[in-house]
Order: structure tokens, then sequence, then C-alpha cells
């Protein structure tokens, strides 16, 4: 049986996309189906509608702005089937493709426009002055000889980017305005825009036009200036690299090391903002991954510091061998978004070399190899890699249904230096023609023999061809001995290592859809398995204004893409779904797109005498940087709070850490300690802080779901001589999910980088690590609640106490001190959390008490919130126990008069979802 191609045909679903439809079948099955001319015309199973790769109906959109210019009249196209047996057949536009004399079409009607058909072609605004700040809006008008009121053309002004990252904030789209004849586009010029002649990109159906290329038809007409602004579209440069303790450094056993680089980072007119750093070795290829930012900056300023970035060496698991930085990444305040593609690629560290810091770029470290002095022999280091003791996972998957789920659970044991807690092992999931799926995986528990993990990852749809078959790779020990399993591996060990793979086409699935903005208009909805040409089905729209679920009527309908117009409408979102033959889709929340201008800089005097900064410096925030003067002149007010000087500490870096014992393990992941006063060591003062429950909440934040940790396990106890750890584990009541909870009781100074920051641990701190998996959320809507409490108490009869909390303006919580008497309980909060690995904006709240505070009790619940997350998510609080030099908080509540000085805990809270 040749290669039989039927029923091929190319429909318009808009101006700006073509539809391929087709039947192909073949005895030993088709593997690929290439459209030659486009960017993205590969055609696998994953573009199936019904069938099989042995025969099939395929249904494949392409987007004509993201090619080259086409041929404005005609467009022919090839298509090119591959077999598992190499077998290739190629078929262009014209050419016959089966026995009833069908042949290839020729696509034609192509709405097409040129420069040279523009009869009027202008902007409302000629020149615009940026130096008031904020953004700006203008307005194209043009016309043709031959209009079309059905084309909507497009203005891209993103021309540093990609499409991808940036289509909903520099894409902007037009109209037909009959009244005028004419084309109008409205548009957002950005602040920071690069002065001059303005750059863009008028795009048509078929072609691309830049200004340059109008300008060079219909003259000055063809853009605008764009005056007086700080235009920014060079990223940061480094332009110094020290590392911190030198080039070659010798680590001995049993000691912890702090080691990495002081770097040095201009950017002008607008300033840093934040960077990334990966750091490799010949012995280690896994990258080290450190962010910073402000909080990182040890001297200087945002368009002239200094910032240390550093990594820690233990002693007793060391290896000698050679970091590198292996890409450095630095971003400013402007652009918006990430820049091309070239420049994610791009190493910041380029700047150095053939300097004299290029050498600073390369740390080696001598690690002691321990001795045993018994018959002059030498301990020989540990050269075994860790090994797998146990693997199970999903045995089958319907990769066209709406359960794509593959979980996989494994145990990894080591006997010599221990598992790396660094190197999480990774799946994979290959098909049999060579395309892999990469499953991260995420440790449960562990001991320093032993440790269980679990992978969990939705398969694309549609994904493989007839077998999936499974391997596993980055198994790694403290002493960077590495091991992996091939499929044929886990063959020969007895375990598992194929999944059947099935594809059905009956659960409808919503991926996505086009933009639509609150005036409604028409909307694309694309997805899977929407049924084929008689299949019944209905599609409803929930507008979100009490009239619950519409059945509406779809303009057009394939098996992967809906078109529907909607109603204008005024709630923050709406909701669609479709049910085909009886079978319920998932719902679906649009969101629609809403430009919004930055305003103007506020308005200021500059001093004739100095040279004026680029950006105005807002003034400190009392609330979050109190003292008087503003952090008492020991220390630096930075957006989320004061960065003091050493040893000062605390909100107004006006106290001192008070040293905190370490107490016994308690059943559950919560700590208490006694302080006292050593003006008064009979007055015994109390702090408690514990995880109290996990709260899931609608978009009005109100609770859905709450649960309670009522069981705990400890499963592990570690001590050395930087910190003691006790590690639990629970399950939430009614979910398989996990929740891990580790506290470190630090004995030393410590950095931990978290979301783009340092954050410095003082010794004595109390960090609580809560590390929670997947989530079954109601909706994408939902949010994530977790709910710490700390309380303070005394047995002193003539108490005072009081609480003294940290905004921002917009009442995000940034820190809490609870004081009683001369002690105090300090915790701090970033306004930010890493969700499935991309920084989010977090937020903080004070939760009402059940019980009023007293003058010999306070107690504070703090409520951390994050938004819908699909694999992990993490935040990053922090307490401490400080002695205050001088109390300059709210009045307190006493039982006698009187005022008091104080003391801290230090308790730094970590939360890891999953």
């Amino acid at each position: 049986m040749e290669l039989k191609i039927s029923e091929l045909e190319v429909v318009f679903t808009t101006q700006y996309s073509l539809l391929y439809r087709f039947r192909a079948a073949y005895k030993d099955g088709i593997r690929s189906i290439k459209l030659f001319g486009t960017p993205q015309g590969l055609i696998t199973v994953a573009n199936l509608v019904s069938g099989d790769s042995f025969d099939g109906y395929y249904e494949y959109q392409f987007n004509t702005i993201l090619g080259n210019n086409l041929n404005p009249n005609i467009i022919s196209f090839s298509l090119n089937y591959q077999s598992y047996t190499n077998f290739y057949k190629t078929l262009a536009s014209g050419a016959l493709y089966d026995d009833k004399l069908d042949y290839v079409p020729y696509i034609k009607n192509f709405y097409q426009f040129s420069p040279m058909n523009f009869t009027y072609f202008a902007f409302e605004k000629n020149s615009i002055d940026m130096g008031a700040g904020g953004d700006v809006l203008n307005t194209l008008w043009f016309s043709l000889n031959d209009n079309d009121p059905t084309l909507n053309p497009m203005l891209d002004t993103g021309l540093f980017y990609n499409l991808d990252s940036y289509q909903d904030k520099f894409l902007f789209y037009g109209e037909y305005v009959s009244e005028k004849d004419m084309y109008k586009i409205d548009f957002i010029v950005y602040q920071n825009t690069l002065p001059g002649n303005f750059s863009y990109t008028l795009l048509s159906p078929t072609s691309k036009f830049s200004s340059n290329h109008i300008s060079s038809l219909i003259g000055s007409n063809a853009t605008f200036k764009i005056i007086n602004s700080n235009g920014d579209f060079i990223r940061p440069i480094l332009k110094e690299l020290v590392s911190n303790l030198g080039n070659n450094i010798n680590v001995q056993t049993g000691n912890t090391m702090t080691i990495g680089w002081n770097l040095r980072i201009t950017d002008y007119p607008n300033g840093f903002l934040n960077g990334t750093i990966e750091i490799v070795s010949e012995k280690d290829l896994e990258p080290i991954f450190i962010m910073f930012n402000e909080t990182s900056r040890i001297r200087g300023d945002k368009y002239d510091g200094v910032y240390q970035v550093n990594f820690t060496i233990d002693g007793d698991t060391c290896r000698s061998q050679t970091f590198v930085i292996s890409k450095l990444q630095l971003f400013d305040l402007y652009p918006f978004v990430k820049m091309d593609s070239f420049y994610n690629s791009f190493s910041s560290a380029f700047d150095i070399v053939g300097t004299q810091y290029e050498k600073d770029m390369n740390i080696t470290i001598n690690c002691q190899v321990k001795l045993i002095i018994f018959i002059l022999q030498t301990d020989i280091p540990d050269s075994n890699p860790p090994k797998l003791e146990t693997l199970s996972f999903t045995k089958s998957i319907d990769v066209g249904s709406s359960n794509r789920i593959f979980e996989a659970t494994f145990s990894i044991s080591d006997v010599g230096s221990g598992i790396s807690l660094r190197h999480n092992p990774y799946i994979y999931i290959l098909t049999n023609d060579a395309i892999w799926f990469k499953v991260p995986s995420q440790r449960l528990n562990y001991t320093s023999t032993l440790a269980f993990y679990n992978a969990t990852a939705e398969l694309p749809w549609g994904f493989g061809q007839t077998k999936l078959v499974v391997s596993i790779y980055g198994i790694v020990d403290n002493y960077l001995n590495m091991n992996g399993y091939s499929t044929q591996n886990l063959k020969d060990a007895g375990y598992e290592y194929t999944i059947i793979r099935t594809q059905t086409f009956t659960d409808p699935i919503i991926e996505s859809c086009s933009q639509i903005t609150k005036k409604g208009g028409s909307i694309f909805l694309y997805g899977h398995n929407f049924g084929v040409e008689n299949t019944p089905y209905s599609l409803s729209v929930d507008y979100r204004n009490g009239s619950n679920w519409v059945v509406v009527n779809p303009t057009k309908k394939y098996a992967s893409l809906i078109q529907v117009d909607i109603s204008p409408f005024t709630s923050d979102y709406i909701q669609v779904k479709i049910q085909v033959n009886s079978v319920q889709s998932n719902i679906l929340i649009i969101y629609p797109m809403i430009r919004t201008l930055a305003p103007p800089n506020p308005t200021t005097t500059p001093n004739p005498t100095e040279t004026p900064k680029p950006t105005v410096t807002p003034s400190p925030n009392p609330k979050l940087c109190p003292g008087e003067p503003v952090c008492n002149n020991q220390g630096e007010c930075l957006s989320n709070g004061c960065k003091c000087n050493a040893p000062w500490y605390g909100p107004s870096c006006s106290s001192k850490v008070s040293p905190t014992p370490i107490p016994p393990p308690a059943e559950n992941p919560s700590t208490e300690f006694n302080v006292t006063n050593p003006s008064n060591p009979d007055q015994l003062i109390t702090a408690k802080i514990s995880v109290v429950s996990l709260l899931e909440l609608n978009s009005e934040f109100n609770t859905i779901n709450r649960f309670v940790f009522n069981k705990w396990n400890l499963s592990s106890v570690v001590s050395n001589d930087d910190k003691t750890s006790y590690s639990y584990y629970s399950y939430l009541n009614g979910r398989n999910t996990i929740v891990n909870t580790t506290i470190d009781f630090f004995k030393k100074e410590s950095n931990i980088t978290f979301a783009g920051g340092v954050i410095n641990i003082v010794p004595f701190t109390i960090k609580f690590t809560v590390d929670i998996d997947h989530f079954d959320f109601v909706d994408k809507l939902s949010l994530m609640q977790i709910v710490m409490e700390a309380t303070v108490t005394t047995s002193d009869s003539g108490a005072c106490s009081s609480k003294f909390i940290g905004e921002e303006s917009n009442d995000n919580v940034q820190w809490v001190k609870m004081n009683i008497n001369d002690n105090s309980l300090y915790g701090r909060f970033l306004d930010r959390a890493l969700v499935d690995d991309t920084i989010v904006t977090s937020k903080n709240v004070i939760i009402e008490n059940d019980s009023s505070d007293s003058y010999n009790s306070v107690t504070s619940k703090i409520g951390i919130i994050i938004p819908y997350y699909e694999n992990n998510a993490i935040i990053d609080p922090d307490f401490s126990s400080l002695v205050d030099s001088n109390y300059d908080g709210p009045s307190k509540t006493c039982k006698k008069k009187g005022l008091s000085t104080g003391a801290i805990v230090a308790i730094a809270i970590y939360f890891t979802f999953k």
C-alpha cells in the first residue's frame, strides 16, 4: 500500500491564519508531515483529530504573521510525508494527489496591501515629549486605494523582542472606521522608549513593512519623533568581577566555607534591577543557580553598585574542582520583558573577557582528604555512585484524554559520602521517534543513606507514536559520583521500563484562546476533540453577571478550533466550556486584555549645582523603615525595609540578636523556647512559632477548603557546626498532597538566595521550610494561604506588650515585631514568591486573632498568599529574637505604667509548594 492522501482542503480561519485539513494513510505509519516555507510547519500525531498514524485525519493551523513575506496572489505549499521505513513523498500545489484527480490547491484571495497603495498615512502626534515620564497614547490613521472593511491591520512596536513574549504588550490591533473610510490603530508609546524616530512594523495578512521601508516611500509622515526620553535598550554592564577569597582555596575537613564573587554592575539611565548567575565545574555540570538584586548590594547604588554572590562548600563532602561562571544575565528597570532569544543565550560575563578580571571567573577549591593513621594507609575517597533501589510509575497513559498525568516514585541509596540534596534526578520519557519528555523529581524525605523522590508531570496532548519507554538520570552523591539508568539498564535490572500509550478522541479539551477586550467581539478557542462534522455539541459562556451559563452558537467550528462571538461584559473575566457527545470539557477562564498607561513621574525641583539622577528616588516609607532618623542611621532603607549594618538588626536597626537555646524535637513542626531577661532572670518569657493550617481561597479571598495539620512524623534529625535540623512530614486530609517541614536552628550567620535576592540569616535564627507538592486547586483562580502563628507570653504580672507591623501602601505586610518587656519576636516577609520557577508577587496579611492580646501575651497570625500553581511554589519569610537598645514602636499595653526596651528571637520560615 502506497501513501494515500484524501480530503485535502485549506480554510481561512482569519485574515492572518490558515487551517490545513486532510486525511493521510500509509501501511507503516506516517512519522511527520512538513509544510515547507513555514517556520512551524511540522505536523505529527499531535495534530490528529481522529484515527491514528496509519490512517488518520489531521488539522493544522498556520499563522501567516510568523512567517516571511508571502506571495500576495498565490501561496503554494508542499507536503513531505516521512514514514518509519524512511519512505518520502512530496506534493506541491497543482499536483494530483488521489485517484479522483483532486490536486493540491493553490491558496488565493489573501487580502494584501503595500505602502505603494497608501492614499493617506499619518500619526495624530508627530512629536512626543517623554520628559514627564509615564506612557503616552498615539494613533495611526491610514487609507488605501482599495479599502477592505474586513481588514484588521496590526502594528508591532516591540522590534527587540520575540513575538511570543511581547504580543500582549507590543502588538496592537487596528480597525476599519467606516465614517472616515480609513484604518485606525491606537497604540502605546512606553516610557523609556529610545529617542529619535519611532520604529515599528506594520503587518498585513502576508507581509511585514518596517517604518524605514514605509518612510522611504512616503516620507516624514511615516514616523514621529521621541524626545527627552531615557531610552534604554542597552543591558547592564559588568565592569568588575573579583573572587571573594581568591582563585585557589583550600577547604579543610569539618569546615563550611562561603565562596563567590563581588560584581560591579553599572546601568544608566534607569538602573540595575536583578540578575542571575549559573556556576558549573568540570566535576558537576548541574548549574548552581543564584538570583540577586538590590538586597545583594554591598555598596554603591542601582546605577553603579557592587553586588555579592556567594555559595557554600561543605568540607566534609568536598571534592576538589574548579568552578566557572557559565552564564550571567543582568536586567535593568527597562525593558519590561526579557530580550530576544540571542540575549537569552548571551552571558554578560563576556564583558570582562580580555580584561584583568577574566582570571577571577574561575575558582579552584582543594579539598582535604581524610586520613586514618593505621598501618600507614589512607582512606580511599568515595568512588561508588548512588544506586536505584525502587521504582514505580504510571503504567498506561491515554495521551488524547484530559488526564495525561505521569507520576513516578523511586528511592536512591548511597553508603559513601551520602546522597546530594542539591541534585534531584530526572525521569525521561522517550518515544520511538527519538522525542523525549523530561520530568524533574522532588525529594520527599531522606536520611544520609536513603532518599525518596516523586516525579509528576502532564504529558503533551498526543505525545509519542506507538509506545513510550522510561529512563532515569541525574543520580548524584555528595562526592559528585553520578549514575543513570537507560531503558536497557532498567530492563536488565528487573525494573519496569515501558508505558502503554493509547490515544482516544473522547474528552473535549480547551487549551487556549485569542485575545479579547471587555468590548467583546470574535474570539477563537483552540484545543482538541471538539468533534468532527455532525457530532452533537453544546458551547456555553458564563459572563459572570449572575445569569450563569449561556449557550452560544459558533460562527466556525472544527475539531481543533472554534470561533464564537462574545458579547460585551463588565466582569473581571468570563468562562467558556463545551460539551461534545455528552462529555464535558474543562472550563477555560478568559481574562480580557486591558492596556493601562503608566502615570508621569512626580514633579521635582532639581538642584542646579548637582547633576540630577536619571530617576527620582522615593522618600523612605516610615511604615517599612521606622526610626528617627530612618533606620536610626544604622542601616539603609530598601524597598522591603531596613538593611542593617552589623551588629544591628530589627525593623529599625535598633536591636541586637539574642542567643536562644536549641530545644529537643517536638511531636510536630513547631518550636517553643524560653528567654530570660538578664536584668530580671526570675521573669520567664516563652515564644512559640508553628504552622497552623493551609487554606484554599477563591478570587474574592474567601475560604474554599481548609486543612489542619493533625498528625506529623519525625523523619530525620541532622546536626553539624552550622545548624541543627529537624524534618517532619504529613498528608493533607483527603488529599495525596505531602507536606514536608524542616526546622533549622542556625548557629552561624548565613546567606540564602531566594526569588532574586539574598537573605541574610543571623546566628540563632530558627528557619522553617515547608515543602508542599502538587495541590489540586478547585480552579485556576484559586489561591493558597499558609497560616503561621507566633505567640510570646510571660509570667511577669507587671509586663507590657505591643505589636508593630510594617506595611506597604497596599497593606502588604513586610514585617511584624511583637514585644514583651525587653524581649521581642521579629518576623520578616518577602513580597515575592517562586511559582513554577517564576518570580511572582505574594501577599502577606495579618489574620485576626480569636482572642485579644493582653499585657503579658501577644499573638500574630500571618497568612502568606500565593496564586494558583501547577507544579511547585516557594515562599520565604523569616523571624528573629532581638535585644533593643531603644524602643521606637507604638504604645504598649501594660498592667502597670512604664515602658521597656527589648530583645528578639530569629526565626526564618521557608515554604515550598509542589
